[in-house]
Formats: structure tokens, sequence, C-alpha cells
């Protein structure tokens, strides 16, 4: 009775043992595939590049198509191949081919996999705190866009990010991470939110943007500005050494504000957005190209549709025009300090009478 007492129990300790053993590797193995399938703007770019690749590489006549179908799937082929070398020229067409096709990529349950349950863990579009400035700035200003023609025109003078601030340097025209973070909770509480179509069309402009086109300044070729640039302030990483000094808050007076104070911290060439919007130029400080490489990468790409020459240091500043007409004007070292650019845009303002632009009294002739 005894053994047969003892045979239970060591029975039900080694089956106990087998069912904590085959918990505690079900878990693991769990947290491997969640840690495997962890969705990231990296991976999603890494995912569209692949199948882009893929689709321009894959042989079409191992495919047993007829003539149609044949025909469909080479010209789709030579579009994506085409556009991608366009969509930063300029190229509205390119543009959009290409972002929907990074979007058909990144919302593909076997490719991207992204979905309404997981985009937020993607990008933290309802907590402000987490979300970057320059996704901040991106967002409200694909949000104005939908508003109409002179949708951000609009939004930008309502909320006073036109508006000078007053220093003792005299005023100064800058959107600020703090001005953004204060408009885009104001605006999203007020529209009530973003929905999902809103929430992929931004992911997918951001992918877009990274890999294909123009950076932090991409959306800013498609608003109703004078001009945008890039690079054209601060100091390039990594060509100078320099030591960061910060002045402690006894070197000021009582009455300097913290912005004024940030304005004698060094700042660097690819923290450097400026846009020209009614005549004013006005730095975007809420939003950067994070990297130097990033910029030059920009910048060797905005100037090339009618370029007369490539940008070295042979021939180190390039005027040339975007296929829409836009002016661009590129330049690296040693003719400037860092990789730079400005885009003049092209009817980028409504027509006005010259009896408007002038405000003054005894303004007729």
């Amino acid at each position: 009775m005894l053994n047969n007492t003892l045979m239970i129990i060591l029975i039900l300790v080694v089956a106990l043992g087998g069912l904590i053993y085959f918990v505690k590797k079900t878990t693991e193995d769990n947290d491997d595939i969640e840690e495997k399938e962890l969705i990231t703007v990296e991976s999603l770019m890494q995912k569209v590049n692949e199948t882009f690749a893929a689709t321009i590489k894959r042989s079409i006549n191992d495919m047993n198509l007829n003539s149609e179908q044949y025909k469909k799937k080479m010209a789709n082929k030579e579009e994506l191949k085409s556009s991608i070398h366009k969509c930063a020229d300029g190229d509205a067409a390119a543009r959009a081919f290409v972002k929907q096709y990074t979007q058909d990529v990144i919302t593909d349950e076997r490719i991207g996999k992204v979905s309404p349950y997981n985009i937020d863990s993607i990008i933290p579009f309802n907590d402000p705190d987490k979300l970057k400035p320059r996704y901040k700035f991106e967002i409200l200003t694909m949000l104005w866009m939908e508003e109409g023609e002179r949708g951000f025109s609009k939004n930008f003078t309502r909320f006073g990010l036109d508006k000078p601030k007053k220093t003792r340097y005299g005023d100064v025209y800058d959107v600020t991470k703090e001005d953004i973070t204060r408009v885009y909770e104001e605006y999203i509480e007020e529209r009530g939110g973003i929905d999902y179509a809103e929430k992929i069309d931004f992911l997918t402009q951001l992918v877009y943007e990274k890999r294909f086109g123009l950076g932090p300044v991409d959306l800013l070729h498609e608003i109703e500005i004078d001009e945008y640039q890039g690079g054209t302030s601060g100091i390039p990483s990594g060509r100078y050494d320099i030591t960061l000094h910060s002045q402690s808050d006894d070197d000021y007076p009582e009455d300097v504000s913290d912005y004024e104070k940030s304005l004698d911290e060094p700042r660097y060439s690819f923290e450097a957005v400026w846009i020209v919007f009614h005549g004013l130029n006005i730095h975007l400080s809420c939003t950067t190209f994070e990297t130097q490489k990033e910029l030059q990468r920009v910048t060797r790409n905005i100037y090339r549709y009618n370029a007369p020459t490539i940008l070295t240091q042979k021939d180190p500043k390039i005027i040339s025009t975007m296929k829409d007409g836009s002016r661009v004007a590129v330049m690296c070292p040693d003719f400037s300090d860092s990789f730079a650019f400005l885009c003049r845009k092209f009817d980028s303002t409504p027509s006005i009478l010259p009896e408007q632009l002038l405000t003054t009294r005894k303004k007729e002739a």
C-alpha cells in the first residue's frame, strides 16, 4: 500500500514538473515571437525595401501569364522602378504611386502587418508626451492639408505660429517644440482625435519620406509656402571639433526667458529647417533631419531632375529646377560649411493685387 502511494506521489511530481516546464517554455516562445514581430518604422522601411527590390528583380517570364497579364505586370514593374527615381524630383504622379505602393506593403497582413490594433504602438498618436515634435508637426501639416487648398496657411496663422517672439536680440520667428506641442494637443482635441485611415496615411508618409522622399521637408513641398530650406544654419556635425558650452542661469539677467537662453546654445545644421511664409523667414526648430547623414541624403536627391552636373567638391554649388518648376539651389563643402539646399516654390501663393500688398495710408498712386 505504501509503495503504491509513493508511486502515485512520484507520478504527480513528475507530471507537475512537466506542466511547469511546458508553461515556462510556451511563455518564453511567445515572448520570442512577440519580440520578433515587434513592428517599428525601421522594420517597416526594411520590409518596403525588400518588397520593392523583389518586385523589380522578379522575372515575369516564369509566371505563366497570358499576353494581357504579362503587359500589365511589366508596366507595373517599370512604373515602380521609374517612380522610385522620380519621386524626389517634384513629380506628383511618381510620389503618389510610390506612396500608394508603400501603403499596400505596410498594410499587407503577410508583410507589414500594420492594423488598427497595433498602429498606436508603432507611433504613439494618442500620447503627446511620447510623440516626437517632428511627428506632431507633420501630422498637423497632413491634417491641415485635408482642409483644402489653403488649409495649412489658415491654421498656421490661426494658431499664431507666424508671430514673432520678442527677445533681447529683436524679433525671432521660430516654431518651437513647445509651440507645436501646444497646437497639437489643442487641435487634436478640437477635431476629436485621429482616425485609423489618417494614422495609416501618416505612417505611410513617414516610411516613404525616410526612404524615398525628402525627409522632414517632404510635406513642405506640397503646402502653400514660398520657400523651404535645409542645413542653412548651424554647425555641421562631425566637420569641426567643438566644445559645447552652456551658460549657467547666473550669467543672465532675471528677466531673460528660457527661450532666449536657448538661442545661445550651439545648434547643428541637420537641425536647421526653415520656411518662407508670406515673406517671413521662419525657423521650424520643432522639426529636424535628426542626423547629418539624412541632411546629406536629401541634399543629394532634391536637385537631380534638371541638374547640369553632379554635386561634388569640384562642383559644390548647383542651381536647378524640379519637374513642377520649383527652383532649387544645393551646396556642399568647401563652398559652404555644411550640405544645404533652398527650394523656391513655383506658384505657391495666390495672385495678389499690388494695392492689397500696400497696407499704409496714402498708398494710392
